[in-house]
């Protein structure tokens, strides 16, 4: 499986006011719903954020498995800008980086913090 596509509910978000960033992927190729093994196919993802000059911020998670068949999990799949401490991030460009395994594909997209 490949990571085909990763967007972001909106560009920009504001931490400070509650806000958080929900993310969406689609996994390439997609499986048939109608194949019998379908639904015991699992990846597993790995969410990081890294700031603009690439340092780590935070691990959203880690080795998460999840079905191939339906690997989005809208609870999970989120930011609320706070750092590993749980301390708000500031303002600035962060990266999210979506690896999924076994094959080691990898997405980035960039968001902006705002105050």
């Amino acid at each position: 499986f490949a990571l085909a596509e990763l967007e972001f509910s909106r560009p920009a978000f504001a931490p400070d006011l509650g806000e958080r960033i929900h993310f969406r992927f689609r996994i390439s190729p997609p499986l048939d719903p109608a194949d019998p093994l379908a639904p015991y196919r699992t990846v597993d993802m790995t969410a990081n954020i890294f700031d603009i000059r690439g340092r780590f911020v935070r691990n959203l998670y880690l080795y998460d498995r999840r079905s191939a068949l339906t690997p989005e999990a809208p609870l999970s799949d989120v930011w609320d800008g706070r750092d590993a401490a749980g301390r708000p991030v500031p303002p600035g460009v962060y990266v999210l980086r979506l690896v999924i395994e076994p094959n080691l594909s990898r997405a980035t997209r960039s968001m902006v913090v705002v105050r």
